[in-house]
């Protein structure tokens, strides 16, 4: 059965990226599951941690799975607003853990092995607790599965419109086909977007751009995919354009942490998760993700 983990703080963001979790595990038929992290101060052995401060850990767990539940009970609230007859509904279990939060996480993706890990993210420049700001953009080097950040006040509508961002490397096209599948969940249109250097723009580039286009057109067996080329400076601005511009629900890229495209969309994975408008899916490099 597929699932959707979700890491919950307690905090508007987190809570926002729930509802949003929600209503993607109604169209892809996934279940809902809220994890959090318990904060334990690094200086505090775990040995003295029953006397910290006057709690001990089965105390804290308790606490947390009580918070969690009523998060959920808010989703199960919210589902019956929106639900209509013979639709999915899915289920939403809780679990926490005490541990760093993105050790936390992991964990229980790896244990797990779930569809999609959905997180909220703060404003550029705001303040957030546990595992919003740094702690979700370390979930990029991180994760191994497909990791949605969710702009913190990024209302949920249906998604219409999702593009790709290729770098023109054969193992996209896996990617491509995966999102082909994700993308007919929602009858959506999927954009594969190039962003090319406009001062490094030669015959050779379009040459290589016009190859790609034909394999994904041979292989990927979709008829609402697309193409579009964007020309700019650099990589961020055109994707910075693209997300702006674009009319888009949903933003996909590929984070590869080694190789030769390091310099490539390692770095602008970051750079968009640090300036989101809309929610950003990011593939491990490699992975070829199930939907």
């Amino acid at each position: 059965m597929k699932s959707i983990l979700v890491p919950v703080d307690f905090s508007d963001p987190s809570e926002n990226a729930a509802r949003y979790a929600l209503h993607l595990g109604k169209y892809i038929k996934a279940n809902i599951k809220l994890c959090h992290a318990i904060y334990i101060p690094i200086e505090v052995p775990m040995e003295a941690f029953g006397s910290w401060p006057g709690y001990d850990l089965i105390t804290l767990k308790e606490e947390s799975i009580k918070a969690l539940e009523e998060v959920a009970a808010k989703l199960r609230n919210k589902e019956i607003d929106f639900s209509m007859p013979r639709t999915f509904v899915p289920q939403i279990a809780c679990v926490t853990e005490a541990g760093a939060v993105t050790d936390v996480i992991t964990h229980y993706a790896r244990v797990q092995n779930p569809t999609l890990t959905v997180m909220g993210m703060t404003g550029a420049g705001s303040l957030a607790r546990l595992i919003f700001g740094s702690i979700s953009r370390s979930m990029i080097d991180k994760t191994r599965h497909p990791l949605v950040l969710v702009p913190e006040g990024f209302l949920f509508s249906k998604i219409k419109k999702i593009a790709f961002a290729t770098s023109l490397i054969e193992d996209d096209i896996e990617v491509i086909h995966a999102l082909g599948y994700f993308a007919r969940f929602f009858n959506a249109d999927l954009l594969v977007t190039y962003v090319s250097d406009i001062n490094n723009s030669n015959d050779a580039s379009k040459k290589e751009f016009k190859n790609f286009l034909n394999d994904v057109t041979c292989k990927i067996n979709y008829d609402k995919i697309y193409f579009r080329q964007v020309d700019r400076s650099d990589v961020d601005k055109g994707l910075g354009w693209l997300s702006e511009h674009g009319l888009l629900d949903l933003l996909v890229m590929v984070h590869r942490r080694k190789g030769l495209f390091d310099s490539l969309f390692s770095s602008h994975t970051h750079s968009r998760a640090n300036h989101l408008n809309i929610p950003l899916m990011i593939i491990p490099g490699g992975l070829h993700p199930l939907f």
